[in-house]
């Protein structure tokens, strides 16, 4: 098999032990030789290779995904600076944000998504009551008690989408 493959009695031991579900007929012992389907062979190779190949082609594309985060920063290479520079300009900005992290001048963006989010379920709730409370209090009439209602709701309805607008980032573009 091994002279068929053009490789030598080594390497052939290395493909077998590298392909423990290569089709061998029957596995060489002591004095006996290892007995293998040619054509089954070659395939199993050739199938394997090309499915490695194509592994390798994929670890290949992502790799070429994972960017530093200065290799998107295009106003550091105007700048005309090296890569050296580039690379401690971002550590500098990367210190800066974690300093402004721990004195609480930033705060994640998720946490102020779910107070927000906490705020306005709570300000809803309270509102959803608001038209019938001021019409008892006031005597005002089921009408203007329904304007009221319908008012609040566009106004909630408007600001909520004005809140959804705010955190895309091409919202403001």
């Amino acid at each position: 098999m091994a002279k068929l493959l053009g490789v030598s009695l080594p390497t052939m031991s290395s493909i077998i032990a590298k392909y423990p579900d290569m089709p061998i007929e029957r596995q060489g012992r002591s004095g006996e030789s290892w007995q293998f389907d040619a054509d089954a062979v070659i395939e199993f190779l050739r199938d394997t290779r090309a499915q490695e190949a194509e592994e390798a082609a994929s670890r290949t594309d992502l790799l070429s995904e994972l960017r530093l985060p200065f290799d998107e920063d295009p106003s550091l290479e105007a700048a005309g600076l090296t890569p050296a520079q580039q690379l401690a300009a971002v550590k500098t900005r990367m210190l800066l944000a974690k300093e402004a992290r721990e004195a609480g001048h930033l705060v994640p963006v998720t946490d102020v998504r779910m107070a927000l989010n906490a705020a306005v379920a709570s300000l809803s709730q309270s509102l959803d009551g608001f038209p019938a409370r001021i019409g008892r209090n006031h005597n005002l009439p089921a009408p203007v008690v329904d304007e009221i209602g319908k008012e609040l709701d566009k106004l909630r309805t408007s600001f909520v989408r004005a809140l959804g607008s705010y955190h895309q980032p091409n919202a403001a573009a």
